[in-house]
């Protein structure tokens, strides 16, 4: 969760990233939110066509193009594999691999415990 100040502090930026890719007509959406649900369909649809990531436990979040993978995978080579994988589908502007093979360690991205 953000804070009041972090909510404004991110406002500007992510309305005027938005913005300007669709009025320089780089962009078919004037906000990058709107991408989000097709994104998501899209991926999701990627990962059930594909065996290359069925031994792992993922968790993918979406927002404004940029596309969350955090969980598990089974070798050190699948994280750039899985960056790879999600940079490759359409509309996709920053992909953020977060993952761990040791299921035992404490994972490498923020829980419920944490707080």
């Amino acid at each position: 969760m953000l804070t009041e100040a972090e909510m404004k502090s991110e406002s500007h930026s992510r309305v005027e990233r938005g913005t300007n890719c669709w009025m320089a007509g780089k962009c078919a959406q004037p906000n990058a939110y709107l991408y989000d649900p097709a994104l998501a369909k899209t991926i999701q649809a990627r990962f059930d066509d594909s065996e290359a990531f069925k031994d792992a436990s993922l968790w993918i979040t979406i927002k404004r193009k940029f596309v969350w993978v955090e969980g598990c995978v089974a070798t050190a080579a699948d994280k750039d594999r899985l960056e790879t994988f999600v940079q490759s589908a359409p509309d996709v502007e920053r992909v953020i691999v977060d993952v761990t093979t040791d299921t035992t360690a404490k994972p490498p991205y923020p829980t419920e415990r944490d707080e």
